[in-house]
């Protein structure tokens, strides 16, 4: 059995590329949650980092697995951005706040078998650089 990181990556895309309104990157599913009150996600470059940039109605991100912990780094520029897993089931299963200002930061969200995030609020500033997940398979 060996370990493999599954990571959509944005910190290399060309600055002000249009991803949304629905995507997939490394088998994640990204959705914008609102298209109609603002705009489309895109990469942006701020403060010497490039990322998914999305407006405050939202971002939903679909794994490509039930994933008991998701790694993704995220910038943030604005107000707070809420970040929310979901099972299955569509239960609230973690919640977690990115509140820091004007830098990136790497954060972990756990919980058992989360299906999605959703990424709520942030002023229309937050920038997820790369979001992670790990699986075990057969060597």
């Amino acid at each position: 059995m060996i370990t493999i990181a599954i990571t959509a990556d944005f910190r290399f895309d060309a600055n002000g590329t249009v991803l949304g309104p629905e995507f997939e990157r490394a088998n994640f599913h990204f959705i914008d949650k609102n298209i109609a009150s603002g705009f489309p996600s895109s990469v942006n470059q701020s403060q010497n980092g490039r990322g998914l940039r999305f407006d405050r109605s939202g971002l939903e991100v679909v794994l490509p697995l039930p994933r008991d912990k998701v790694e993704f780094r995220i910038g943030n520029f604005a107000e707070p951005c809420e970040i929310f897993a979901y099972n299955n089931n569509r239960d609230l299963i973690a919640q977690k706040t990115a509140s820091f200002t004007n830098t990136y930061s790497t954060m972990t969200i756990e919980a058992e078998k989360i299906v999605k995030l959703v990424y709520l609020k942030g002023g229309n500033e937050p920038i997820i650089q790369w979001i992670t997940i790990t699986a075990n398979v057969e060597s």
